[in-house]
């Protein structure tokens, strides 16, 4: 049961863009709903709201919200006031006025009509999409964010539910489900059924990060991804080594990306689980050797770590060796840069070695950019020499161009490869800095 004040906490939640929906959620799990909630608002509890009209409770919130800063968003205490307002109405008035609220020329709407969205999406899931598509938002993107939170709400609610009635509907080319992650919706209340719709999806998982992150808590967790492996096998990456440049073909499986996700967090969640799995399966969803990622990071702790690193190349013959070699510097140099770094100059350099130059050049810039870049110039290849070099600066200099800029300055690099840096800068342009 969702009592008043918890509401209209969420309420202004929802419209303050600092704060995560994870915390709307928060406040919003029964569980931690107290028995005699104390109101928001440090003033004396409002007064029992009059019977009347839903419109004429809107056109009340909307002048409580906007009497203590005309033309402008509200302060948050007057937020949670006129949230009150509407969170004291009943269940079956929702619809009716989210309805007023969905008038465009009304000022400072926008954050209550969102709220009671994700409301209504609570108490009927379904008649809450439907009139999801007729949202009234001053730039039209803006409509997608509330049905963002209405999935979110609903398939961490009901999971089983939402999974039964949205996958159908979408397809069809429902408008208020088009910028909806299935997946994403239901990872927190069910993470299998979030990876069974991502395995639905077959090979739409162009994603900024996994829907499964969220979702995986537990053992039991891991144990039921698992079994849905056993009915969805992936193919590990496949590696191929050109002129020095590995490359990797995913395939854009479903299945591998939920793999991936499984190794991430079983380490964390069961170790000897996860010692024992690498024994039958030395391969991770991303065509590496788990055996490296799993004692690499652990090689500085050892009595004598060269010798350990030996032996993990060694025994890394389901890789090709440039990638093993490049993952052995890279989960080493994390711990130890100057141990990683004496131990791969005693390699023999050629292609095979490229990677991992690479991989250590990029780890060593923090630490000492001259050393970086000095490490590059044993790459053989002169046309790859000097693109790695100046790829690595692209990258420093758009994490921080101004060291980037004045190391630069005093480097005495050649004319020609200062010139193709700066060629490569001016077609990548820095990323725009948030305010916040």
């Amino acid at each position: 049961m969702i009592t008043a004040t918890t509401f209209a906490r969420g309420f202004v939640l929802a419209a303050l863009p600092v704060v995560t929906l994870a915390a709307w959620l928060h406040w919003h799990r029964p569980a931690v709903v107290p028995a005699a909630p104390v109101t928001a608002v440090p003033a004396a509890a409002p007064a029992p709201e009059p019977e009347g009209r839903v419109e004429d409770r809107v056109a009340r919130a909307l002048s409580t919200a906007a009497a203590a800063a005309p033309g402008k968003d509200p302060p948050a205490a007057q937020k949670v006031e006129a949230a009150a307002i509407l969170a004291r109405l009943p269940a079956e008035d929702v619809p009716a006025a989210v309805a007023a609220l969905n008038d465009g020329s009304l000022p400072g709407r926008e954050w209550m009509l969102r709220a009671l969205m994700i409301r209504w999406a609570e108490l009927d899931g379904p008649a809450a999409f439907a009139f999801a598509g007729e949202l009234k938002y001053d730039m039209p993107y803006k409509s997608w964010e509330p049905v963002r939170d209405m999935a979110l709400v609903w398939g961490t609610r009901a999971p089983a539910e939402f999974a039964d009635w949205a996958p159908a509907r979408k397809k069809s080319g429902d408008p208020a489900l088009q910028h909806v992650d299935l997946p994403t919706a239901v990872a927190r209340g069910d993470v299998l059924i979030a990876a069974r719709l991502l395995c639905e999806e077959r090979g739409s998982t162009s994603r900024r990060q996994s829907p499964l992150r969220a979702g995986i808590r537990t053992v039991e967790d891991l144990r039921r991804l698992r079994g849905l492996m056993e009915e969805h096998p992936y193919s590990p990456a496949r590696t191929t080594v050109q002129n020095g440049v590995t490359r990797r073909s995913f395939g854009g499986e479903p299945a591998r990306d939920i793999q991936e996700e499984i190794e991430k967090r079983w380490p964390v969640l069961d170790p000897a689980g996860w010692a024992e799995h690498i024994k039958n399966h030395p391969l991770s969803a991303m065509g590496d050797d788990l055996k490296i990622l799993n004692d690499a990071p652990r090689l500085s702790t050892l009595p004598d770590p060269a010798a350990a690193a030996d032996t993990l190349l060694r025994e890394a013959d389901k890789v090709p060796r440039p990638v093993a070699l490049a993952r052995i510097v890279e989960e080493w140099g994390k711990q130890d840069i100057n141990a990683a770094g004496a131990w791969l100059s005693r390699q023999p350099f050629g292609v095979d070695t490229v990677p991992a130059i690479q991989v250590f050049a990029k780890t060593a810039l923090a630490l000492d950019p001259a050393a970086a870049f000095t490490w590059l110039d044993a790459i053989p290849d002169p046309a790859f020499r000097e693109s790695s070099a100046a790829w690595l600066y692209e990258g420093w200099h758009r994490r921080d161009p101004s060291a980037a800029s004045a190391w630069l300055s005093t480097a005495g690099w050649s004319p020609a490869r200062q010139r193709f840096v700066n060629e490569l800068i001016a077609t990548r342009p820095l990323p725009e800095r948030s305010s916040l």
